[in-house]
């Protein structure tokens, strides 16, 4: 099934929307969804596209989910069952009315992922383990993706717990950049990196402020290819790199 079909939704009053939509599809392996226009839904979020095994590309460029309050899960499990990862294009999404985007890309199999430009709650919202697992359930996934997330918006109302197992054996992942990503307010970044056994780069960890941190227990236990010179990192981590307070 490639089918993309354009659909323009009806407003709440008389379609509140679509949860679910796409959960278990397994016959889908391409979907190009980037002409629907979904400001209008309040409940397509959660675990839309879960467990879409088989898909081997999707595109949701553009999504305007501000009218939605949970988007947990909405692009896990995807492609884990393809010869060689799924294709997310993804830029430009707008999830600034939800609370939480827990496990967003959990356990997905991606072989490259353009998020770019997320708008983020901009009061509080929940990011918990929203990349954990990201290429971790079959060694062809290793280190074949690159993640970068340097131009999300918002990234200040984080959660404060929300640095523990962020990235969490996302053996996918090659490089990530956290450019501009502030965790100013983060207290736990326990096992934030662990368990990435094929990472080799964090690009803009150098310039990180975690000076509300109070545990950085095992961060980055297991990044075995993980390199301290490049991006300016060095082993002192930068000279403006900062964890002032913490305890752990």
């Amino acid at each position: 099934a490639t089918d993309s079909p354009n659909f323009v939704f009806p407003t709440p009053s008389s379609f509140n929307g679509c949860y679910r939509s796409f959960q278990n599809c397994r016959a889908i392996t391409s979907l190009d969804l980037s002409g629907w226009d979904v400001s209008n839904l309040r409940d397509i979020g959660n675990q839309c596209f879960q467990f879409m095994i088989n898909l081997e590309s999707l595109n949701i460029s553009n999504w305007d989910l501000s009218s939605i309050t949970n988007f947990s899960s909405g692009l896990g499990d995807l492609g884990t069952s393809t010869t060689d990862g799924c294709i997310l294009i993804a830029p430009n999404i707008d999830v600034s009315g939800s609370t939480t985007i827990a496990k967003c890309f959990f356990n997905s199999a991606y072989k490259s992922m353009d998020i770019a430009n997320w708008t983020l709650n901009a009061t509080s919202v929940s990011i918990n383990q929203c990349f954990r697992g990201i290429g971790s359930t079959n060694s062809i996934y290793n280190g074949i993706c690159t993640l970068d997330i340097s131009t999300w918006n918002n990234t200040s109302s984080i959660l404060t717990n929300n640095g523990s197992f962020l990235f969490y054996q996302a053996k996918g992942l090659n490089e990530i950049d956290i450019t501009n990503f502030d965790f100013t307010n983060v207290q736990d970044f326990s096992s934030i990196f662990r368990d990435c056994f094929h990472l080799e780069n964090i690009k803009g960890l150098e310039s990180q402020t975690w000076d509300s941190a109070t545990t950085l227990s095992s961060a980055f236990s297991q990044t075995k290819k993980l390199k301290f010179d490049t991006y300016n990192f060095s082993n002192n981590f930068g000279s403006s790199w900062s964890v002032r307070n913490f305890s752990n």
